[in-house]
């Protein structure tokens, strides 16, 4: 009963299994990972430059007028003394200098009074392809102060772009313009790529297709070659033409199955039946002979006579 009641609730099966050590190595990662950002991830130091500066400079007005206590009779008097010396200072160690914001580096804007922060963000803008075209773009960096905008408006110099003016596009002449008659049997690689619409891979698969038949006994034909659309046939049909005289024949009476069935127009079982058939009956004397075998159709017959010899 107790070995039952463990094998029950304590064995686990490979796909339980799989999943206990998922989970683990998901608590695992979970339990560790603040440490692990810790090692690796480093806050951005805050810049407190401006803001000891403005310290000194009250620390200094302060002294300077701890022996007249007149100078602070009132707490608005006071007030006022204290913002016009925060908007003086600051300007106290900034350098203002003509600049054009798509080249100048971090020192350059860290002179002009920028935060770090700020400075990383336009480095990073014009790092990733970002330009600068006029003043006011300044205004599209996220955390860029209107006050500082306003204070270093006078000093942005932008040179002037010259527009590029594009050609108009060069208009694309027709492949070839030739009114030459290509001999489809007799025609090599160039002659057919120099036809609207066949390139070299095309010009490649006639070829392949001519050798394969023998040749070309009428245009037509041409639709049977691999990816000559019906809208190049009629952009070449024209423009070639067929001499028939030039098909290599087969001999029906000789050829062996092999040769036989490895013309296009005799895979089997054609090329079997044709040869049973002759074994069987004797040679063809006559074309009109092939027309008693089985699946010699009409269509058929029509189309494999001009590549037969007797």
């Amino acid at each position: 009963m107790w070995k039952r009641f463990i094998r029950n609730y304590f064995t686990f099966t490979r796909r339980e299994r799989n999943g206990l050590i998922v989970l683990l190595m998901i608590m695992l990662i979970i339990a560790f990972w603040p440490r692990v950002y810790l090692l690796f991830h480093e806050d951005e130091p805050t810049d407190f430059t401006l803001f000891q500066r403005q310290i000194d400079s009250f620390n200094r007005k302060a002294e300077t007028n701890s022996s007249s206590p007149s100078s602070y009779d009132s707490a608005g008097a006071s007030l006022a003394e204290l913002n016009a010396e925060q908007s003086a200072s600051e300007e106290i160690g900034f350098i203002l200098f003509p600049f054009n914001p798509n080249t100048i580096g971090a020192d350059e804007w860290r002179k002009l009074g920028l935060s770090n922060k700020t400075i990383q963000t336009i480095i990073n803008y014009r790092s990733k392809g970002g330009k600068f075209f006029k003043k006011e773009d300044l205004k599209k960096i996220y955390g860029f102060k209107e006050t500082d905008y306003k204070r270093l408006e006078p000093y942005i110099d932008i040179p002037a772009t010259i527009p590029v003016v594009y050609d108009q596009k060069p208009k694309i002449e027709p492949k070839s313009t030739r009114t030459t008659i290509v001999e489809l049997n007799a025609a090599d690689s160039a002659q057919l790529t120099g036809l609207n619409g066949i390139g070299p891979v095309l010009s490649s698969r006639i070829i392949k297709f001519r050798n394969r038949i023998g040749g070309f006994n009428d245009l037509e034909q041409l639709k049977e070659v691999y990816g000559l659309s019906p809208e190049t046939f009629e952009l070449v049909k024209d423009k070639v033409s067929v001499n028939s005289s030039k098909i290599k024949k087969l001999n029906i009476n000789t050829i062996d199955l092999n040769a036989l069935k490895q013309h296009p127009y005799f895979k089997n079982p054609i090329a079997l039946t044709v040869i049973s058939y002759r074994e069987q009956h004797g040679f063809f004397n006559a074309p009109e002979d092939l027309k008693n075998v089985d699946l010699i159709t009409d269509e058929m017959y029509q189309k494999i006579i001009p590549y037969l010899e007797f």
